[in-house]
């Protein structure tokens, strides 16, 4: 038996349709009691649009009061108020009609709820007739678009019977052949028997290459007799290993896993530094205990020193001892090592005999730079007549001032010279002193030559000399009482470490005479002498040696522009001269 043929009504837009309740109801019920299950459906479609339609416009109530009262004030505010009860009344009031009635004809409140009621006893009775013949097959309507929710009129209008549905899949490969391309999911594609590597192209989208003139489009429309090699390329891009490798990864699988106690980040530096040495594990440690420095370097030693294994760390390889054939490389190196006795002890005097001689190496020359600029400071002749120059017109320019008959000033006032502007554009006391200088005793202008060591030792840190010094001295004299308890390592290393020790005691010698130049350069420029710093000093000293190169230049260059312009203005007044004697 057929299932009635179903008037539509225009309520069947509405999204309560898409449910199997209503896809069943719209095959098994009767005409006329579709008719009046509809009304019930379409009462509580209403009611469901009423309500979205009023929590819509509260919402836009509340953002609207929200700007409203904070811009216009109050009156606005009930203003908006007043109109949005009034749409919300409007609302409420609107007409509701049922299919069965007349177009426009409205439903009262009540009819709608008891019309609701009714509907839990309809869907008992259809549940009913589907259990009669459950092996029917159902066609459900197709499923309509969801309706406009802010839409004006809530009537509904006469009946309108949709299109039977169809479930045809392949409409929308039919309108792709239609316009020349037949899709990438009507093509055979062969399936690889093993995981294959990967080409990384850059797909098309589907969507462009659609077209009837594409590449593409034709090439999917072509011809597909052509056959390919697919097991010849599987042999060739394929991911899995060959049979070869089989037997060798059985073998791997077979072999234990090694054990390591060593941190991580160390572990990896320590595999790293026995790289760099090109040696093995044997040899290194050998060459360690020999003293053997030929591959050593001082960084080298010095890295080795960080990476050493910690008490804790060598307690447990030594319970490995029995099997270390369980112990990873590195682990078996430090295990190795550990053999050794004293090894740390022998590394850090290796670490001393490398570094003390770089150390020396560096040490010397700078203080002998230090030693000649305290030297040169107090013998110059030329230092003192222009200190002489400069305090007599110092005291020109203070005379009747607090600051004026002067005795002396202080070494750093020389800086203050370039901070006195003349009346002339860039031109400063130093630039007249000196001036002054280059017409009556030009060799004062050769003081630069004088102050040239203090300006190499300006970039010494000599600081830093005194405390490597120390340290350094200190560190060969504790080494030299750890290897006094092991025979073996002070027959080594103890020469050779007394020979540095009594070098840096003669280097301190040389340190103590800078000293004692210091004390002298302070008392010489009437300074502290417990605050005074050569390092301060040699500063000063090369800021106004620079001072005095520029000014110089600058006076030089000034005069030769002069010159110049003498000599311009010269020929420009000869013309002029010879005019009138004509005349």
């Amino acid at each position: 038996m057929k299932s009635p043929v179903v008037a539509w009504p225009r309520w069947s837009q509405s999204w309560t349709l898409y449910s199997p309740f209503f896809k069943a109801l719209c095959a098994w019920t009767p005409h006329s009691s579709l008719w009046s299950l509809s009304s019930v459906v379409l009462n509580c479609s209403h009611m469901l649009r009423k309500k979205m339609q009023a929590r819509k416009l509260r919402k836009i109530f509340h953002l609207k009061k929200r700007s409203r009262y904070r811009n216009s004030g109050q009156s606005k505010y009930i203003k908006t108020r007043r109109t949005l009860k009034t749409k919300e009344a409007c609302v409420d009031q609107s007409p509701l009609t049922t299919p069965s009635q007349p177009k426009g004809e409205k439903i009262s409140q009540n009819d709608l709820l008891s019309s609701s009621d009714n509907a839990e006893s309809v869907a008992q009775t259809l549940h009913l007739a589907l259990s009669v013949s459950p092996n029917k097959q159902v066609l459900p309507p197709p499923p309509p678009p969801l309706p406009a929710i802010g839409t004006a009129s809530l009537t509904v209008g006469p009946p309108l019977a949709p299109p039977l549905p169809s479930f045809q899949s392949n409409s929308v490969v039919q309108r792709a052949n239609s316009k020349g391309y037949s899709g990438n999911s009507s093509k055979k594609i062969n399936k690889p028997a093993v995981q294959m590597k990967t080409l990384n192209w850059q797909e098309l989208p589907s969507t462009e290459i659609q077209e009837k003139d594409s590449m593409w489009a034709l090439v999917s429309s072509g011809d597909e007799s052509m056959e390919l090699d697919y097991t010849s390329t599987e042999l060739e891009f394929c991911l899995s290993k060959a049979k070869g490798s089989v037997t060798e990864t059985s073998a791997a699988e077979k072999q234990p896993k090694q054990v390591t106690f060593l941190d991580f980040k160390k572990s990896l530096s320590l595999n790293v530094f026995l790289k760099k040495l090109k040696s093995s594990n044997e040899e290194v440690v050998d060459m360690i205990q020999r003293g053997d420095r030929s591959k050593f370097d001082v960084e080298i030693l010095k890295q080795l020193i960080k990476l050493l294994p910690e008490e804790h760390e060598m307690r447990k390889l030594e319970q490995y001892q029995a099997e270390k054939y369980k112990l990873g490389n590195l682990d078996q190196f430090c295990l190795l090592l550990h053999g050794i006795p004293g090894y740390r002890l022998r590394i850090e005097c290796m670490f001393l005999c490398e570094e003390i001689p770089a150390v020396l190496k560096m040490l010397r020359p700078q203080s002998a730079i230090i030693l000649s600029a305290c030297q040169s400071l107090l013998a110059s002749r030329r230092l003192r007549a222009f200190c002489r120059v400069i305090l007599k017109f110092g005291n020109f320019l203070n005379y009747g001032k607090h600051k004026g008959n002067a005795s002396g000033f202080k070494i750093s006032s020389l800086l203050k010279l370039a901070d006195v502007k003349g009346n002339q554009p860039r031109v400063t006391l130093l630039h007249h002193i000196l001036k002054s200088l280059e017409e009556k005793q030009s060799d004062l202008l050769h003081l630069p030559n004088d102050l040239e060591l203090a300006s190499k030792a300006a970039t010494i840190n000599i600081c830093n000399v005194y405390t490597e010094t120390s340290n350094n001295l200190t560190k060969l004299m504790e080494t030299m009482h750890k290897i006094s308890s092991c025979k073996e390592i002070e027959g080594q290393y103890a020469e050779t470490i007394q020979n540095y020790t009594n070098a840096f005691k003669e280097f301190e010698t040389e340190l103590k005479a800078i000293e004692e130049e210091r004390k002298l350069l302070a008392k010489y420029f009437c300074e502290d002498a417990k605050k005074m710093s050569l390092q301060d000093l040699f500063i000063t000293m090369r800021t106004f040696r620079e001072l005095l190169l520029q000014a110089h230049k600058e006076n030089r260059e000034r005069k030769e522009r002069f010159v110049r312009a003498g000599q311009r203005k010269k020929h420009e007044e000869m013309p002029v001269k010879k005019h009138k004697g004509d005349e």
